[in-house]
């Protein structure tokens, strides 16, 4: 199902019925963060990365992704505290890590 976001928002009881699916099966949750690699029709805000060098993807006419700005410390910390949450949520959720 397109792009899953698991944070305090994220509907636990669906995210446990998915896991539940999988039973015994070795179930892994990928987090990211796009950063520069998101693409315009995700994007509604600005996207921010390490640096504000646009995505340009060899062969791709249009350009499919917005210029970012440059993450701020405190929104660094931010990530890093999402990615702790989105980890918990993922373990309680009942998948395998």
């Amino acid at each position: 199902p397109r792009n899953v976001v698991l944070d305090q928002t994220t509907n636990k009881k669906r995210m446990r019925a998915w896991a539940q699916a999988c039973g015994d099966q070795l179930v892994l949750v990928q987090l990211s963060h796009p950063g520069r690699q998101s693409p315009l029709a995700n994007s509604w805000n600005k996207p921010f990365a390490p640096c504000s060098k646009v995505l340009k993807l060899s062969g791709v006419g249009v350009q499919l992704h917005r210029t970012p700005r440059v993450v701020t410390a405190k929104e660094i910390s931010e990530i890093i505290t999402m990615f702790g949450i989105s980890t918990r949520l993922a373990r309680e959720a009942g998948f395998s890590g």
